[in-house]
């Protein structure tokens, strides 16, 4: 089977870091809000390894607490 690639199938990585630092921040946000620590670390885990598959940095959100979680 001949796979095509449309314009539409192709991402920025610049993209794909935007959307996983949304996920994080929305991560921390909700997870301040219910208070659970082993959801928002596993969560933030499971994030972290996916911007390793692309070879992506990521960012603490600003609305982390310092030293809270990430270095």
């Amino acid at each position: 089977m001949k796979q095509s690639i449309r314009g539409s199938d192709v991402f920025v990585k610049e993209d794909i870091r935007s959307v996983l630092q949304a996920l994080l921040a929305t991560n921390e946000t909700i997870g301040q809000m219910v208070g659970v620590v082993e959801y928002r670390k596993g969560f933030a885990s499971a994030i972290a390894a996916v911007a390793t598959a692309f070879d992506i940095k990521l960012q603490r959100p600003d609305v982390f607490r310092e030293g809270e979680f990430y270095e």
